[in-house]
Protein backbone atom coordinates (compact mmCIF):
# COMPACT_ATOMS: atom_id res chain seq x y z
CA UNK A 1 0.00 0.00 0.00
CA UNK A 2 1.44 3.06 -1.25
CA UNK A 3 1.66 6.20 1.21
CA UNK A 4 -0.14 9.47 0.65
CA UNK A 5 2.63 11.00 -0.91
CA UNK A 6 3.69 8.08 -2.80
CA UNK A 7 7.29 8.08 -1.64
CA UNK A 8 7.09 4.70 0.21
CA UNK A 9 5.13 1.37 0.51
CA UNK A 10 3.96 -0.76 3.33
CA UNK A 11 3.74 -4.15 2.43
CA UNK A 12 3.32 -7.73 4.69
CA UNK A 13 6.11 -10.34 3.85
CA UNK A 14 5.66 -14.39 4.99
CA UNK A 15 8.57 -14.69 6.68
CA UNK A 16 10.33 -18.36 7.42
CA UNK A 17 9.94 -18.33 10.62
CA UNK A 18 6.30 -18.74 10.13
CA UNK A 19 5.64 -15.35 11.50
CA UNK A 20 4.00 -12.54 9.19
CA UNK A 21 5.78 -8.93 9.29
CA UNK A 22 5.14 -5.26 7.94
CA UNK A 23 8.07 -3.93 6.21
CA UNK A 24 8.64 0.25 5.09
CA UNK A 25 9.88 0.12 1.58
CA UNK A 26 11.87 3.24 0.49
CA UNK A 27 10.30 3.46 -3.05
CA UNK A 28 13.78 5.44 -4.36
CA UNK A 29 16.12 3.35 -2.49
CA UNK A 30 14.04 0.38 -2.74
CA UNK A 31 15.58 0.09 0.94
CA UNK A 32 13.04 -2.19 3.03
CA UNK A 33 12.64 -1.69 7.02
CA UNK A 34 10.90 -4.61 9.10
CA UNK A 35 8.07 -2.56 11.31
CA UNK A 36 6.75 -5.47 13.03
CA UNK A 37 7.67 -9.15 15.08
CA UNK A 38 5.82 -11.94 15.72
CA UNK A 39 2.76 -11.43 14.32
CA UNK A 40 0.94 -14.71 12.91
CA UNK A 41 -1.23 -13.03 10.99
CA UNK A 42 -1.91 -9.54 9.76
CA UNK A 43 -5.17 -8.35 8.59
CA UNK A 44 -5.32 -4.83 7.16
CA UNK A 45 -2.88 -2.19 7.33
CA UNK A 46 -3.78 1.65 6.11
CA UNK A 47 -1.59 5.21 6.18
CA UNK A 48 -3.02 8.11 7.97
CA UNK A 49 -4.21 10.56 5.64
CA UNK A 50 -2.41 13.47 7.34
CA UNK A 51 0.11 11.63 10.11
CA UNK A 52 2.98 9.95 9.34
CA UNK A 53 0.63 7.12 11.13
CA UNK A 54 0.15 3.37 10.12
CA UNK A 55 -3.08 0.99 11.57
CA UNK A 56 -3.05 -2.75 11.39
CA UNK A 57 -4.36 -5.37 12.60
CA UNK A 58 -2.60 -8.61 13.82
CA UNK A 59 -2.81 -12.09 15.27
CA UNK A 60 -0.08 -12.18 18.60
CA UNK A 61 -1.08 -15.51 20.73
CA UNK A 62 -3.95 -16.07 19.02
CA UNK A 63 -5.81 -12.82 19.41
CA UNK A 64 -6.81 -10.92 16.79
CA UNK A 65 -5.68 -6.66 17.73
CA UNK A 66 -5.53 -3.32 16.32
CA UNK A 67 -2.42 -1.87 16.60
CA UNK A 68 -0.97 2.05 15.65
CA UNK A 69 2.52 2.57 14.38
CA UNK A 70 4.12 5.84 14.52
CA UNK A 71 7.04 6.37 11.41
CA UNK A 72 8.82 9.36 13.38
CA UNK A 73 8.55 7.66 16.56
CA UNK A 74 9.25 4.24 15.41
CA UNK A 75 6.66 3.05 18.45
CA UNK A 76 4.43 0.78 18.15
CA UNK A 77 0.56 0.73 20.43
CA UNK A 78 -1.64 -1.33 21.00
CA UNK A 79 -5.04 0.43 19.96
CA UNK A 80 -6.79 -2.41 22.83
CA UNK A 81 -9.62 -3.24 20.39
CA UNK A 82 -10.28 -6.32 20.19
CA UNK A 83 -10.55 -7.96 16.94
CA UNK A 84 -10.03 -5.11 15.06
CA UNK A 85 -9.50 -6.30 11.58
CA UNK A 86 -8.99 -4.36 8.03
CA UNK A 87 -8.57 -0.97 9.05
CA UNK A 88 -9.21 1.85 7.10
CA UNK A 89 -8.40 5.48 7.30
CA UNK A 90 -11.35 7.73 5.84
CA UNK A 91 -10.15 10.98 4.16
CA UNK A 92 -10.52 12.94 7.45
CA UNK A 93 -8.43 10.91 9.73
CA UNK A 94 -11.56 8.90 11.31
CA UNK A 95 -10.87 5.19 11.89
CA UNK A 96 -12.98 2.36 10.32
CA UNK A 97 -12.76 -1.58 10.82
CA UNK A 98 -14.29 -4.53 10.88
CA UNK A 99 -15.32 -5.92 14.68
CA UNK A 100 -13.82 -9.75 14.33
CA UNK A 101 -14.46 -11.41 17.77
CA UNK A 102 -15.73 -14.95 17.53
CA UNK A 103 -16.81 -17.50 20.17
CA UNK A 104 -14.96 -20.28 20.26
CA UNK A 105 -16.10 -23.69 21.98
CA UNK A 106 -15.45 -27.06 22.23
CA UNK A 107 -17.80 -29.80 20.57
CA UNK A 108 -18.69 -32.95 21.46
CA UNK A 109 -20.59 -35.47 18.97
CA UNK A 110 -21.82 -38.92 19.74
CA UNK A 111 -20.35 -41.01 17.03
CA UNK A 112 -21.33 -44.48 18.36
CA UNK A 113 -24.88 -43.79 17.90
CA UNK A 114 -27.06 -45.62 14.85
CA UNK A 115 -28.56 -42.52 14.98
CA UNK A 116 -26.32 -38.96 14.01
CA UNK A 117 -26.62 -36.32 17.02
CA UNK A 118 -26.46 -32.81 16.90
CA UNK A 119 -22.78 -31.09 18.01
CA UNK A 120 -23.45 -29.74 21.70
CA UNK A 121 -20.43 -27.73 23.47
CA UNK A 122 -18.58 -28.59 26.01
CA UNK A 123 -17.41 -25.33 26.80
CA UNK A 124 -17.74 -21.48 25.20
CA UNK A 125 -15.64 -18.85 25.86
CA UNK A 126 -14.52 -15.22 24.10
CA UNK A 127 -11.45 -17.39 23.92
CA UNK A 128 -9.57 -19.97 21.70
CA UNK A 129 -9.72 -23.60 22.94
CA UNK A 130 -8.29 -25.30 20.38
CA UNK A 131 -6.80 -29.06 20.13
CA UNK A 132 -8.91 -30.94 22.60
CA UNK A 133 -7.89 -34.13 24.15
CA UNK A 134 -9.70 -36.54 26.16
CA UNK A 135 -8.26 -39.45 28.43
CA UNK A 136 -10.83 -41.66 29.62
CA UNK A 137 -8.03 -43.15 32.22
CA UNK A 138 -7.94 -39.83 34.09
CA UNK A 139 -11.13 -38.46 32.90
CA UNK A 140 -9.71 -35.19 32.09
CA UNK A 141 -10.00 -32.75 29.04
CA UNK A 142 -6.59 -31.14 27.81
CA UNK A 143 -6.62 -28.55 25.10
CA UNK A 144 -4.91 -25.46 24.24
CA UNK A 145 -6.29 -21.89 24.95
CA UNK A 146 -5.05 -18.19 24.83
CA UNK A 147 -6.73 -17.16 27.66
CA UNK A 148 -3.84 -16.67 29.81
CA UNK A 149 -2.16 -14.54 26.88
CA UNK A 150 0.18 -17.11 25.46
CA UNK A 151 -1.14 -20.68 23.90
CA UNK A 152 -0.86 -22.81 26.89
CA UNK A 153 -2.38 -26.08 27.55
CA UNK A 154 -4.74 -26.41 30.32
CA UNK A 155 -5.28 -30.10 32.20
CA UNK A 156 -7.80 -28.94 34.72
CA UNK A 157 -11.27 -29.78 33.22
CA UNK A 158 -13.20 -32.37 34.27
CA UNK A 159 -16.39 -32.66 31.58
CA UNK A 160 -19.40 -34.62 32.80
CA UNK A 161 -20.08 -37.03 29.90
Amino acid sequence: MFSPDATQLVVSRNLPTGFEELFLIDIKTAHAKQLTSGFVDMRGVDWHPNKPQLVFSGVKKGKRQGYFYNLKTQQMVNAHIDGLSYPEYAHDGSLYFHQWNINSALMRVETSNAVASSPFPVLSSDFNTRFPDYSKARKKLVFVSNESGSMARLAHFNPRF
